[in-house]
């Protein structure tokens, strides 16, 4: 029996391929996305815990933040005291190496283009993170590293020149002045490994570099390597030495623990990277699971009279499974081999695509754990094995004679199909009221089972479900012709065939259409939350009271990604004045304020929100504004009244708080602003930008626009929308990358089981032929039954991904302040459509060539 098992491996290759096809992207689906997944993770790790990934412990003192910049006492104070840190840490049992972090930030300025840079002293190279891509590391104050990207967008090298600008309060006149400070370029640093490039520039400075830029400057933390000792024992040592040394309210924690909790901090909790992980791996064996079982019990149900002609030459009914389970074993075992190293290929793509695309995210190296390879290998063995077991078990369990008529189908009105049938029908309807209520009131946690018992229901129900559909398409086509007509009973004449057909390509259009319309809702859901927050992509302002200039105007106006830009005359004032009205609210403001106004008309271009239109006499402005003002919002509250003073002039406006104001000025109308200031100038210019920008090059915006002035400053929401556009984009692409896999494998089994009903209806199709069907007619029979069944189950997909996606975004949405908006991107969900068609049209081609191959008196001989 082993020699006729070899032989039929080997007689049944072209058979199997189909199959092993199906494994190996099956198996390629679920490596592909654990390996993504589990990069995505350890990116974003190594994103944001890049400073503590050389030291064994840390250290941070109670109550220090990058933020603090205390006073010259308070400072020689903090400095005494990192001091008596550093000793005690040096002098501690078992410590390497000790050193303090010191950050801040400041602008960069390469010769006439300025840029915002975080700026790091580099600790001691056992702990240093950060690594050299060319040049040397700084060795004196007036040396510095620039990161890769930066270096690159900047066109500079090592050897430039670059200036940071030096923040400093004037002794004499207490105003915050800015000294230029001249550095060399001594050496490029490789990027950190960041999941999001914002354009930022990464400088890194010797210690006392950074002080003299910043002399108040105090650790953030502070970093330990060990000489040997566990990570544990080094943070009980640490402990114990600081509490010695009076400094036993710092916090120190492992390596492990650190990374914990500045994960904890930046992304909410860790557990939020694992549910992504549980999340796709689990739709990957869904998947997977269906599309081999489906696959390959087809394949193994056409040889059901093969394997009951061995048991009629003496094979017994063991002997037989045995034989069908060592096929599919050995199938399973070199095509999940092989899917491995699809999987692992395609990730490598996309995360290579990721660092070299302008793409603003940048994954690490593909990681491929032996977790995932374990998972990837048992379950493409194990459903393979499986999914062999029902077919030999049926073919075993009747007498051979009987197995060799053909197997009557189960009829979905029996007693079990209608058992079925109710099942499916609990399960839709019970999961249906669970994803509304998610989506409605409870959130994600009873969302994703409810859209998982959904989506089980319909699979289950799509034996009846799916052939009525195609019934009901069919009569569309009926009419065209015979093929047409033939097609269309053909495409229902086996409900079960039909049903597993479409089944996995229904599996795959869904999730492609769930995450294509889910990542477009949640992305329509933030970017419309970012426009209602801030309205205007960039705005230019200055700190010359004479205004912005007609160059720096042209400037901003003609820089290549603007495409809309509007001028608001303004004029300085100030809140409250002893001529104001006896019942108006009083306020006096010495900071200075700039009053703005503009045509409706004009801001409404730019604006992608309302509310920054302000009626006569209406004076609108940003609450922060008040706070930073010394103004209480209670006192001053949406309509009251209050004095405006530019000059000699001053009226009376109603107050109206707006957050969508730029902090710093107050809008008005036009004509209460030419009340105020018959000439103003133009103080700031709004812009709207290309929206299809990278965060980084919003940033080289920015940069560019400021190169024209040392007055002027860049803020505003685009920067910020296109980060989270680019991680929706990255996540998206990731999954619909493996989710089209889902759909080739689906094809592939349009394609077999196309193949397979051709080889059944030899008979039939050469009885049409000599009945007068021509070569032609014939195929285009094929080609529309295939084209029936792959785009019914298209269309379906389509429907079922739509109401996932919603339930889906809402409920996520739902725990945040962003209000969900469904966007439904109809050109990528018709070109999924379209491409289901195409891909079942082709998948007919060549089972009509051996169709018409035969002849007809040949086809009338088979058996």
């Amino acid at each position: 029996m082993k020699t006729a098992t070899w032989a039929q491996l080997r007689a049944n290759i072209p058979r199997l391929l189909a199959a092993a096809v199906a494994i190996i992207l099956s198996v390629g689906f679920i490596v592909g996305t654990l390996t993504l997944s589990d990069t995505f993770n350890q990116t974003v790790e190594k994103a944001f815990t890049a400073t503590l990934a050389k030291s064994d412990v840390t250290v941070t003192p109670e109550e220090t933040t990058p933020e603090q910049q205390p006073s010259d006492a308070a400072a020689t104070k903090e400095s005494a005291a990192a001091e008596k840190y550093l000793s005690a840490l040096r002098s501690t049992e078992g410590v390497d190496t000790a050193g303090a972090l010191y950050q801040s930030y400041a602008e960069l300025r390469f010769g006439t283009k300025r840029t915002y840079a975080e700026l790091t002293a580099l600790p001691a190279e056992r702990l240093r993170w950060q690594q050299l891509a060319s040049g040397d590391w700084p060795r004196t104050a007036d040396q510095l590293t620039v990161d890769k990207d930066t270096a690159m967008a900047q066109s500079v090298g090592v050897g430039d020149s670059v200036t940071l600008l030096k923040s400093e309060i004037d002794a004499e006149s207490g105003a915050l002045k800015e000294t230029p400070v001249d550095l060399t370029i001594i050496g490029i640093t490789k990027p950190e490994g960041s999941v999001i490039n914002s354009g930022a520039a990464t400088v890194g400075m010797t210690e006392a570099g950074l002080k003299e830029v910043f002399p108040d400057l105090t650790p953030i933390s502070y970093g330990v390597a060990g000489a040997g000792s566990s990570d544990t024992d080094l943070a009980t040592s640490v402990s114990y030495a600081l509490d010695q040394a009076g400094l036993g309210s710092a916090q120190v924690q492992t390596r492990q623990e650190a990374l914990a909790e500045k994960l904890d901090q930046v992304v909410g909790s860790t557990q939020i990277l694992t549910t992504v992980v549980l999340v796709f791996g689990f739709i990957a064996l869904l998947v997977a699971g269906i599309v081999i079982a489906n696959t390959f019990q087809v394949l193994v149900a056409q040889r059901t009279r093969e394997l009951a002609l061995l048991r009629c030459i003496g094979a017994d009914a063991g002997q037989v499974r045995r034989s069908v389970l060592t096929e599919s074993l050995v199938l399973g075992l070199a095509a999940s081999a092989l899917g491995v190293l699809v999987g692992y290929g395609l990730a490598s793509g996309v995360a290579l695509w990721s660092r070299m695309a302008n793409s603003g995210i940048q994954l690490g190296t593909a990681q491929l754990s032996v977790a995932s390879i374990s998972i990837g290998m048992v379950v493409g063995v194990v459903v393979t094995v499986g999914a062999a077991l029902s077919p030999a078990r049926r073919a075993t369990r009747v007498r051979p004679l009987a197995a060799l008529r053909p197997a009557d189908e189960v009829d979905v009105k029996s007693k079990r199909g209608m058992v079925r049938l109710i099942i499916a029908f609990l399960m839709i309807v019970v999961g249906i009221v669970g994803l509304i209520a998610g989506a409605l009131k409870v959130g994600i946690t009873l969302a994703l089972p409810a859209g998982a018992l959904t989506f089980l229901g319909l699979l289950l129900a799509s034996s009846l479900l799916i052939p009525l559909a195609v019934r009901a398409v069919g009569m569309l086509v009926s009419w065209t012709g015979v093929p047409g007509k033939l097609a269309a009973l053909n495409a229902v004449r086996n409900p079960g065939r039909t049903a597993a057909t479409a089944a996995a390509l229904l599996v795959g259009v869904t999730l492609v259409g769930m995450m294509i319309v889910g990542s477009a809702s949640v992305r329509t859901s933030v970017q419309n939350q970012i426009d209602e927050r801030r309205p205007v992509d960039l705005w230019v302002q200055t700190t010359n009271p004479d205004g912005l200039t007609e160059n720096q105007l042209s400037a901003a106006a003609t820089e290549p990604d603007v495409r809309e830009s509007v001028v608001l005359d303004g004029t300085p004032v100030s809140f409250g004045t002893e001529d104001s009205a006896a019942d108006s609210t009083e306020a006096s403001t010495d900071s200075p304020l700039i009053a703005l106004g503009a045509p409706a008309s004009d801001i409404q271009k730019v604006a992608h929100s309302g509310g920054l239109v302000p009626k006569p006499g209406q004076l609108l402005v940003n609450p922060i504004t008040l706070n930073e003002l010394g103004i209480a919002n209670q006192t001053v509250k949406t309509g009251s009244s209050i004095a405006v003073t530019a000059g000699h002039d001053t009226i009376e406006l109603t107050i109206k708080h707006e957050n969508r104001v730029p902090d710093g000025v107050i809008m008005v109308a036009p004509g209460d602003l030419t009340r105020l200031d018959s000439t103003p100038t133009a103080q700031q210019v709004w812009l709207e930008l290309d929206p299809d920008l990278s965060s980084s090059e919003i940033q080289s915006v920015q940069s560019n626009i400021m190169s024209h002035g040392d007055e002027l400053s860049v803020y505003g929401g685009a920067a910020e929308r296109a980060i989270y556009g680019e991680v929706l984009d990255m996540l998206l692409l990731v999954v619909l990358c493996l989710l089209a896999i889902a759909v080739v494998i689906a094809l592939v089994g349009v394609g077999n089981t196309m193949a397979l009903s051709v080889l059944e209806r030899r008979r039939e199709s050469a009885l049409l032929r000599a009945m007068g069907l021509t070569k032609g007619q014939l195929r285009g029979m094929l080609a529309i039954e295939a084209v029936l069944v792959a785009a019914v189950a298209a269309v379906l997909g389509v429907i079922f991904g739509v109401f996932f996606a919603w339930a889906g975004a809402a409920s996520i949405l739902m725990e945040t302040d962003i209000t969900a908006s469904l966007s439904i991107p109809w050109a990528q969900i018709g070109t999924v459509v379209a491409v289901a068609a195409i891909a079942g049209l082709l998948a007919s081609v060549l089972p009509a060539r051996r169709a018409t191959k035969m002849t007809p008196v040949e086809g009338l001989a088979v058996d």
